[in-house]
């Protein structure tokens, strides 16, 4: 957890949130953008409605590599109502960024009743120096309250390149008061090694659902 870990955003540049203390060195980055965020009022109170930012990263000194310049990062955020969000980020390379990967990622989330909500999303990456398979994803969640203390959500994943479902999820949930506990079952799609299977038991303090406690039988342990 100290060290850097491959990832396609930016990293942080304020040091209370560069969590990778063991890969610290000397930089010297200059961080540029331009953002624009639109409000209207809504029940007497402001509203954000739209926000759009712009921005990149120019590197006097880079502390990972040779770059001078980052990509160009776009972020879009719709919200028209409280029930409908729609968001967009997007990552181009440009004045001859090093790596020339490209990245978008969209996704819709919508609360159609107080039952039921669902989101699908579209991941897309290309030619990433460090990730080694490109990307080109569909994803679609949906969560549904059954009643004041029990709920019900699925989690798909579908990879366009060679039309193969890669993830399910689908969990259970109860609502304990202060916690909420979830129980589910995953099935994961390796294509010529199979499908595998495992279950996911977690624990979540409602307050503060940042932190949880889950144990993790899911194959290959990852998330």
């Amino acid at each position: 957890m100290d060290r850097l870990q491959p990832t396609t955003r930016l990293r942080a540049i304020d040091l209370s949130q560069y969590t990778a203390v063991d890969d610290l060195r000397d930089w010297q980055i200059g961080r540029v953008g331009l953002a624009n965020k639109w409000f209207t009022k809504r029940n007497g109170m402001s509203y954000e409605w739209l926000s759009i930012e712009n921005y990149m990263d120019v590197f006097f000194q880079d502390p990972e590599g040779n770059r001078s310049t980052s990509n160009f990062f776009t972020d879009i955020t719709w919200r028209p109502t409280p029930w409908l969000t729609a968001s967009t980020t997007a990552q181009v390379p440009v004045f001859g960024a090093t790596g020339g990967f490209s990245e978008v990622q969209s996704s819709l989330s919508f609360m159609p009743t107080d039952k039921f909500q669902f989101s699908i999303g579209h991941y897309y990456l290309q030619e990433h120096p460090l990730i080694q398979r490109d990307a080109n994803l569909l994803t679609f969640n949906t969560y549904s309250r059954l009643s004041d203390n029990w709920g019900f959500s699925t989690a798909h994943r579908y990879e366009l390149r060679d039309s193969t479902l890669e993830y399910q999820q689908y969990t259970i949930h109860r609502d304990l008061g202060s916690w909420t506990a979830s129980v589910g079952g995953i099935i994961r799609d390796n294509r010529s090694a199979g499908n595998e299977y495992g279950v996911v038991l977690s624990l979540t303090l409602k307050a503060f659902p940042q932190f949880s406690l889950p144990i993790d039988f899911q194959p290959g342990g990852e998330d």
